[in-house]
């Protein structure tokens, strides 16, 4: 990572490795929400074509 930080913070990977995203702060105790538990009937209106 680049920048102010000192390193990453956290480093996290999809199955299969198709998604990779890395955190990097300088604040402790960073949180990750990742939200496992939604099932994915949850839908944005921008899937129907917004902007």
């Amino acid at each position: 990572m680049s920048g102010p930080y000192q390193g990453s913070a956290a480093r996290l990977v999809a199955p299969g490795e198709t998604r990779v995203m890395e955190v990097g702060t300088m604040a402790p105790g960073p949180q990750i929400y990742t939200a496992n538990h939604l099932d994915g009937s949850l839908t944005s209106p921008c899937r129907l074509g917004c902007g």
